[in-house]
C-alpha cells in the first residue's frame, strides 16, 4: 500500500520538523569532546529550541467539507490502530503502522528527540505530524475516498495531527471544565498551545 518512493517523500517532508531537534548519541558527542571538538549538532541538544514551529498557529482550513474529511481520516487511523483512548498512543502507531499503511521504522531510523522542559509533550506533536506525512503520501483507499487526489497541505497535515492527538469523539465526552485548555493538555498529553488551537477549531472557544 506504500511505495518506496512515496515513503521517502513522506519522510523528507515530515522529518524537516525533526532534524534540527535531533540528538546525537551520547557516545558520539563524548568521542568528539575527547578529540577537542564539539559539533554544533551536539551543542544543539541543550538547551532545546525556543518557539518550535509545531506550536505556531496554523492557518484555518477554509473548506468545512475538507476539514470534516480530514477529521474522519484521522479517526479511521485510530480505529485501525485500536488507539481511541487517552493519551493517544501515537508513538506506537508510528512504530507499528496500522494496516501496513507505511513501513515501520527500523531501529536505525528511530530518532531520539530533544525534550523541552517547558513543553514535555512536544515530541508527541512531532510524531503525529510525521504520521500525517506518511498517511498523506500513502495510496490508502480510505484516504483517496475521503480526500480524492488532492494531497493534504501543510495546514491540513497540522490539523490532521491535532485531530489524531485530540479526537473530537473523545473531546465531546468531556465536561465543560475538562475542556479547559490546561485540562485538555493534561488529559491528552499535548502542549497547551495545541490544545487551544484544537478547541478553537472545534468551536469550543
Amino acid at each position: 500500500m506504500y511505495t518506496v518512493t512515496q515513503f521517502a517523500a513522506a519522510r523528507a517532508d515530515t522529518l524537516v520538523h525533526l532534524r534540527q531537534n535531533m540528538l546525537f548519541s551520547i557516545a558520539d558527542c563524548r568521542e568528539e569532546e575527547s578529540h577537542g571538538s564539539t559539533t554544533s549538532a551536539c551543542q544543539m541538544s541543550t538547551p532545546p529550541p525556543i518557539n518550535p514551529p509545531e506550536l505556531a498557529s496554523p492557518t484555518p482550513i477554509e473548506d468545512p467539507v475538507r476539514q470534516d474529511a480530514i477529521e474522519r481520516l484521522s479517526q479511521e487511523v485510530l480505529r485501525l490502530a485500536d488507539g481511541l483512548h487517552v493519551p493517544i498512543p501515537v508513538d506506537t502507531i508510528w512504530r507499528y503502522p496500522p494496516g501496513h499503511l507505511w513501513p515501520g521504522p527500523s531501529l536505525a531510523n528511530q530518532w531520539t528527540l530533544s525534550e523541552d522542559p517547558a513543553n514535555p509533550y512536544l515530541p508527541r506533536v512531532r510524531t503525529a505530524r510525521e504520521i500525517a506525512g506518511f498517511v498523506n503520501a500513502s495510496i490508502w483507499e480510505t484516504k483517496q475516498l475521503l480526500l480524492g487526489n488532492t494531497p493534504m497541505s501543510e495546514e491540513e497535515r497540522t490539523f490532521f495531527a491535532q485531530a489524531l492527538l485530540m479526537p473530537s469523539t473523545l473531546l465531546v465526552t468531556l465536561s465543560k471544565r475538562q475542556r479547559e485548555p490546561a485540562m485538555v493538555s493534561r488529559i491528552f498529553q499535548v502542549p497547551q498551545e495545541i490544545a487551544v488551537e484544537r478547541l478553537r477549531a472545534l468551536g469550543y472557544s
